[in-house]
């Protein structure tokens, strides 16, 4: 009789080579549908406007301040004002027809447009012409969209100012808890020299940091003030790469996150407010749509902070198996899928703490169904520290003996192994760490990565298919 190991391999080979046949099969019959599934159409971005016409212009663009207000809305939506300061550096007098993108390929057959368009120049609404232009996102070259085309003058040495306001769409699966803004700064590279200096400040409906603003670009971070994250530059040619990607967790989610911290802050035993908070921080850690976490500088301070509020939850409500159930889900499935994926990352604490939570949420709730979906997936995922017996019982080595390593882990000789199976704890002593306002500092993690908002990461490996997942219940 094959073992719990050999099963285990044996059921996971087999999955992983459906899984590989699956996306074989998908991307050679069916390619626009699993291009589709990579990643979510993207919404029109907002654009920096250029001259119109061919002729070589003297106007340069002295200064530029674009500010995208985030809306208190879902789906999220945002309100771009954008202020340019033009000055003609020539000798004479310039007029030209000013040209502005107003649609731009999703990546795929649609071309979404900028909705709401409102242009004034020197403080005075101007009607603009729709024309057709060049796709400006991706340089389709074969492909027109609608353009805003407005007549300006350029006296030579004086200031023209010239205001676009526009709404944009945020760009993400339903599914997500991130959403993305996009702003294109390449369009304005027409304009003589470059520019002058500019400011781009992403503005929230609640106080910025880094755990609800997802910093993927470590090189350039903004200045976080009140409500506000602000990025700056000077003399600027912009050209594809400066493009701006703005990712942040919806509002809808954060504003959880707020309520919740109200909450316990007019009642600091309340031990449904705290699980409320850890889910609502779990939710904003788990930003991607197939259950992987943000791996960017702020993720492991909102870690922290979901495991803590979490951690009270369960010591005010130890008998409510649904938040034993929702903590061992944040501590596993970081273990499993977080920044941390060296396969000889040994046995730690918190994964010894998340079987143990798993094990309490068992025993509290057998019956539940986010409790048991939580138990077919660890099941696979952790088949050396769980067992399921014949007769349907489990068995939490972990919690009872020292486990065996899983393939490509290995187990320090003296980690401690709690020696009893499952208990109900009486009295945590673990100090809380939980913000007292909307705005808590940051907790930077060492190592920056890539974009997860808006379908960014393009995840291809057969787990993918493992860790998909429904989050509900109140866990």
């Amino acid at each position: 009789m094959a073992g719990p190991n050999e099963r285990w391999e044996e059921k996971s080979i087999k999955r992983i080579l459906s899984a590989l046949l699956l996306a074989s099969l998908c991307a050679f019959v069916l390619p626009s549908v699993s291009l589709a599934d990579v990643a979510p159409p993207q919404q029109s971005p907002g654009f920096n406007p250029g001259p119109g016409g061919e002729e070589t212009t003297q106007v340069r663009m002295m200064t530029e301040t674009v500010t995208i207000e985030v809306l208190a809305v879902d789906p999220p939506q945002a309100h771009v004002s954008a202020f340019f300061t033009m000055l003609n550096l020539g000798n004479s007098t310039e007029s030209m027809a000013v040209r502005f993108p107003i649609a731009a390929s999703d990546g795929f057959d649609n071309f979404p447009e900028l909705k709401n368009v409102s242009i004034k120049v020197n403080n005075q609404p101007i009607p603009f012409d729709r024309t057709q232009g060049p796709e400006p996102r991706y340089g389709f070259n074969d492909q027109k969209v609608p353009w805003a085309s407005f007549n300006v003058s350029f006296p030579q040495g004086k200031d023209v100012q010239i205001e676009v306001s526009y709404d944009l769409d945020g760009t993400n699966y339903p599914q997500e808890t991130c959403t993305s803004f996009y702003y294109i700064l390449s369009t304005g590279a027409g304009w003589y020299g470059t520019i002058g200096s500019g400011k781009i400040i992403l503005r929230l409906p609640y106080d910025t940091n880094p755990q609800n603003v997802v910093l993927v670009d470590s090189q350039n971070p903004p200045q976080f003030t009140g409500r506000e994250a602000l990025w700056q530059f000077t003399d600027l040619e912009p050209t594809p790469s400066d493009n701006l990607t703005f990712d942040i967790v919806k509002p809808a989610v954060w504003e959880q996150v707020i309520t919740e911290l109200g909450n316990i802050s007019n009642n600091p035993q309340d031990g449904e407010a705290y699980g409320q908070l850890g889910k609502a921080y779990k939710q904003a850690l788990f930003a991607a749509p197939k259950g992987f976490p943000r791996t960017d500088s702020g993720a492991a301070g909102i870690y922290q902070w979901s495991k803590d509020a979490y951690d009270k939850a369960v010591t005010l409500k130890p008998t409510d198996g649904l938040w034993h159930a929702g903590y061992a889900e944040l501590l596993l499935d970081y273990y499993l899928w977080g920044p941390d994926q060296d396969q000889n990352r040994p046995y730690t604490s918190d994964l010894n703490l998340g079987l143990k939570e798993l094990a309490l949420a068992y025993q509290f709730a057998p019956q539940d169904p986010f409790v048991l979906n939580l138990l077919n997936q660890y099941l696979s995922l952790f088949p050396n520290y769980i067992i399921q017996e014949s007769d349907g019982s489990l068995d939490f080595l972990s919690l009872t003996q020292t486990p065996l390593p899983s393939p490509g882990v290995t187990l320090p000789t003296d980690t401690p192994i709690p020696p009893t199976a499952v208990f109900i704890p009486t009295q945590i002593s673990t100090p809380m760490s939980l913000p007292v306002t909307s705005s808590p500092a940051a907790e930077p993690a060492p190592k920056p990565s890539s974009p997860i908002c808006g379908g960014m990461v393009l995840i291809l490996l057969p787990l993918a298919f493992i860790a998909w997942k429904y989050r509900k219940g109140h866990g």
